[in-house]
């Protein structure tokens, strides 16, 4: 005989099924940029009732938010024939509430949101770590971004892994990233890793080190990256931090070179 099982209660709203007016239904902000023309065509050109379902929309305080079925919405009203799409419709205690629910319904399969506008999500439901990590990178003129942008950061995945790990050395190595790039170049993954390294290691660089990684620039502290990655097989943070001390070390008298612990992280 099989073991008993016990479930827990069920939770939340089952909602009410509305067909709503097309004209009352918005788009807010934790939605993700809509797909391509061509997407969104291409679901219009083949409306099929049966693939399409109904729409996630929330009623905040009487207006009404779609969740999930951006691109569902923007094909109907592409149509223009489609004039009372089917809804369920869940009531809403505000757009955090809303934000967190777009990104839950949207990690199902292969319709994932990406980690920038995953991270923009949590910032919206005031999630901890979204809000310290925007706190801290906002009051330097940096920002979490996904594309080239000299005063952006490209790595929110690292930085989460990076939080998980050590909080304090992650605040370290994103404030000695920044001193780096001083707003003229991206911050990447492999230099927060190499920044983290160091810092996790308790190597403390001087202004004249830092001062040589700002000069050397991105594209020759990314060369030496992928040298020492290759040169190692391996992809970790000693292999980025090496890189930057390599670019450090260069014209030191020997007494004066920094180097990372034999087993550094």
């Amino acid at each position: 005989m099989g073991r008993c099982v016990v479930f827990n209660p069920t939770i939340g709203s089952k909602g009410e099924d509305r067909d709503v007016p097309i004209d009352q239904l918005n788009i807010d902000i934790y939605q993700r940029p809509p797909m391509s023309d061509q997407y969104i065509n291409n679901i219009a050109r083949n409306w099929d009732w049966d693939k399409v379902g109904r729409l996630w929309v929330a009623d905040r305080n009487g207006t009404l938010w779609v969740v999930d079925g951006q691109q569902r919405l923007l094909a109907a009203r592409r149509r223009g024939d489609i004039k009372t799409p089917p809804c369920i419709v869940r009531l809403s205690p505000g757009i955090e509430y809303e934000a967190l629910m777009f990104r839950t319904v949207n990690t199902i399969g292969t319709r994932r949101p990406g980690l920038v506008q995953s991270y923009k999500s949590g910032l919206i439901g005031k999630e901890t770590f979204c809000v310290q990590i925007e706190e801290f990178v906002s009051s330097r003129g940096y920002q979490i971004v996904k594309g080239e942008c000299n005063n952006g950061i490209q790595c929110i995945g690292a930085i989460a892994r990076l939080y998980q790990q050590n909080k304090a050395n992650l605040f370290k190595a994103l404030d000695l990233c920044m001193k780096i790039s001083k707003e003229t170049f991206p911050i990447t993954k492999d230099l927060l890793c190499g920044a983290y390294s160091l810092c996790a290691n308790g190597i403390i660089l001087d202004n004249v080190a830092v001062r040589k990684l700002h000069d050397a620039g991105a594209k020759k502290i990314q060369q030496e990256m992928n040298l020492q990655k290759a040169a190692s097989g391996t992809d970790g943070g000693r292999s980025q931090a090496k890189a930057m001390l390599k670019i450090v070390n260069y014209g030191r008298l020997m007494k004066n070179r920094i180097s990372l612990p034999e087993n550094s992280v």
